[in-house]
């Protein structure tokens, strides 16, 4: 019994915790770890509440403040890895350059990819979270992607999407994640057009002649 709580306090606190500990006491390539942290939380959570199910089905407010914890925290993560991967790719779009026309013209495509599905496929992983502490039906990964997209453009969605939706938007969290993601998505496409935008305007600008 003292080690059942002593490994599920262990667990519960890596869950919560495990971004602070990357940041701060990993060094070196490890740290890459941080991008797989939201998966690894949510794993040790789980781990947390099978080693000592006794405890948390007595006191089940103990289990819904783990999971939220969790959540939250790995939510903070991968808003950090979305803005901190932005600002790499503003970067890399505007001050690295290639000698090669089509291996540029490639990458900047791939930029404008990125830019405008990045935002939608990260809030997809944070709606999926939730949708777990809102006793959502499960949906697959390619369902909550498109449940993602369906909130910014008005997607048709099936029954079971519809229905994950309903449930999920009706929490106070999860409207302040839309309004997250929608000033995101749409500061993101902002930087897509105005980029767009000055490569033509420097595409049909005139020549200066010597």
């Amino acid at each position: 019994m003292i080690l059942q709580s002593i490994l599920s306090l262990l667990f519960s606190l890596l869950a919560v915790f495990l971004p602070v500990i990357i940041v701060f006491f990993l060094r070196g390539p490890i740290k890459l770890l941080l991008y797989y942290s939201p998966l690894l939380q949510l794993l040790f959570a789980v781990t947390a509440y099978n080693i000592y199910p006794m405890f948390y089905n007595k006191f089940d407010v103990w289990g819904w403040i783990l999971f939220y914890l969790t959540i939250t925290s790995a939510s903070l993560v991968l808003f950090f890895i979305l803005i901190t991967s932005a600002i790499k790719g503003i970067r890399k779009i505007l001050y690295e350059t290639t000698n090669n026309a089509t291996i540029e013209r490639l990458r900047l495509f791939f930029y404008l990819v990125y830019f405008i599905t990045i935002p939608h496929l990260v809030f997809a992983l944070i709606y999926s979270f939730w949708g777990i502490v809102s006793k959502a039906e499960n949906i697959t990964l390619f369902e909550s992607i498109y449940f993602s997209f369906s909130l910014i453009y008005s997607l048709p969605v099936s029954k079971t999407i519809e229905e994950y939706g309903n449930i999920i938007t009706n929490e106070n969290s999860i409207q302040l994640l839309y309004m997250i993601h929608v000033v995101i998505s749409k500061a993101f496409e902002i930087v897509v057009l105005a980029f767009v935008a000055s490569r033509i305007i420097d595409y049909i600008k005139p020549t200066r002649e010597d």
